[in-house]
């Protein structure tokens, strides 16, 4: 595994074709490919102003996350726009799971907070998601706070991370 770092700051016809093939992998069907696209074009929307987005490229595209700077759920505790940002839609495309790549991609994506002057990293998982559960643990992620989830048996764990 070689993986490359590539910032991506504006929206481009490459850019989505990008993250469509790592959501596409999930099996989504027809309709929902469309909505998922749209949704993803009124996110790259905001990538200027307020999010960057990391695409992990090894020979195609296999990960993606997003940093927002401020406003994330409209929560400063989430991110302030100064040194607290927000992590949100880490994805790995389902054919590179288990390889090691949404821990480089997350490791990664924690040495640009730093560099932007981010002291504090957060983010929101289910409670049912233990693959993001277990990453998140292995790196030093703490419980933040927990909410009603999408479903009476999930919850929403806020997680923070203090950067050095």
């Amino acid at each position: 595994m070689n993986p490359q770092l590539k910032i991506t700051s504006s929206i481009n016809p490459n850019d989505i074709h990008k993250v469509m093939s790592i959501v596409a992998t999930f099996g989504a069907n027809a309709e929902n490919i469309i909505k998922i696209r749209d949704y993803i074009k009124n996110e790259l929307k905001e990538l200027a102003d307020n999010r960057i987005l990391y695409l992990l490229e090894d020979i195609e595209p296999v990960a993606m996350v997003q940093l927002i700077l401020k406003n994330a759920d409209n929560r400063p505790e989430l991110a302030n726009g100064k040194e607290i940002a927000h992590i949100h839609a880490l994805q790995v495309s389902k054919t590179h799971h288990r390889q090691g790549y949404g821990l480089k991609l997350m490791q990664l994506l924690e040495l640009e907070a730093i560099a932007r002057g981010v002291k504090t990293l957060t983010l929101g998982v289910d409670s049912d998601n233990e693959k993001a559960l277990n990453l998140y643990k292995k790196l030093n992620y703490s419980l933040m706070k927990t909410l009603e989830g999408r479903t009476p048996e999930v919850q929403l764990h806020y997680l923070q991370k203090r950067l050095n």
